[in-house]
This record gives structure tokens, C-alpha cells and sequence, in this order.
């Protein structure tokens, strides 16, 4: 899924088919444009994603994560961010982006 989110401080990439960003529990992971790695605003590394998702995800009650990637990020790493979500046990994984 794509979700828009007009308040990010990233240039996220556009997609027509974006909806409004509902202010629902998820766990959010920002990829800047210099492949740093931040879940709920907390900067972390790959290495320990999984791990750090598996714990957020468990506080939540929808288990869904949104990720909100920099049109400049590294798409090898948002697939590995993808991956680790999906490791983790997310129910879901969007993608936000502006509304073209």
C-alpha cells in the first residue's frame, strides 16, 4: 500500500495512488536519504532491526508498519527494511508517499 503523509521532513517519492495516512497505532521506519535507519524515531542498524520491530510491533495492536523512505534512499535497503518488517511479524508494511 502507499499512504500519504503531508508533515515529513523527507522528500518522499510521489505516487498518484496515494491515500491519506490514517492516525492509527503502526510502527514507523524513516530511511534518509544517507541510508540511516530510524524506527519511531530512534536511530538503529540493520543489523538490529529485526529485532527492535519484533519488540515495537508487540506493543501494538495492529502490527502494521509504515515506511517512510526518502526518494534518494538505497532501494537495497528499504527491501531489506521490508524484509525485517515481515520477520518481525507485521500484518502489513506501507509505504508513505506524496500525493502527486
Amino acid at each position: 500500500h502507499f499512504v500519504r503523509d503531508d508533515a515529513l521532513q523527507i522528500d518522499l517519492p510521489d505516487a498518484s495512488s496515494a491515500i491519506p495516512l490514517e492516525n492509527k497505532q503502526q510502527v514507523i521506519v524513516t530511511i534518509d536519504a544517507f541510508s540511516q535507519i530510524m524506527v519511531d524515531g530512534y536511530a538503529v542498524s540493520l543489523n538490529n532491526l529485526e529485532s527492535i520491530l519484533t519488540k515495537a510491533l508487540n506493543q501494538t495492536a495492529e502490527k502494521m508498519v509504515r515506511i517512510r523512505g526518502d526518494q534518494a534512499a538505497n532501494l537495497g535497503l528499504t527491501v531489506k527494511v521490508l524484509d525485517a518488517a515481515n520477520k518481525a511479524g507485521a500484518s502489513g508494511v506501507d509505504i508513505v508517499t506524496e500525493k502527486q
